[in-house]
């Protein structure tokens, strides 16, 4: 898998139309609710003298 970013030049993109219409014209997107028990996770966060909320976004 490729990870490198590298920029778009936009004028030349063959599927600027196809970017354009679908973040433009017809913006989409899914949400997604469940219920999950994260208590152990929280302790071990905890016991590890870190705080939550910045902690979540690394596991």
């Amino acid at each position: 898998m490729n990870t490198q970013l590298h920029p778009i030049d936009f004028e030349a993109w063959e599927r600027r139309p196809y970017f354009y219409y679908f973040t433009e014209m017809l913006p989409t997107g899914f949400n997604l609710n469940v219920e999950i028990d994260i208590t152990e996770t929280y302790h071990q966060i905890k016991e590890a003298g870190m705080k939550f909320f910045p902690a979540i976004f690394i596991w």
